[in-house]
């Protein structure tokens, strides 16, 4: 699944396999003055197909944002 573009932020789900389950899993990232930040992400919740675990990455990537907004990036 290609990046998406979401409130100025990009998400890339990056679907990770495991014996025949795919877990929800993604890479967030925004363009600063400073550069291109990102923060990686996965979760427990598992699919059992690549495209169903890609959607959930990034609805959960969306979720992420908007709860946490720059602050994901504070410790970098």
């Amino acid at each position: 699944m290609a990046p998406v573009e979401f409130e100025g932020y990009s998400i890339e789900p990056v679907v990770h396999e495991e014996q025949g389950k795919y877990y929800t899993a993604g890479r967030i990232s925004k363009s600063f003055d400073s550069g291109v930040k990102s923060q990686s992400f996965i979760r427990a919740d598992t699919h059992t197909s690549r495209e169903s675990a890609a959607e959930h990455a990034v609805q959960k990537a969306k979720q992420i944002i908007r709860e946490q907004g720059d602050k994901l990036f504070r410790d970098e």
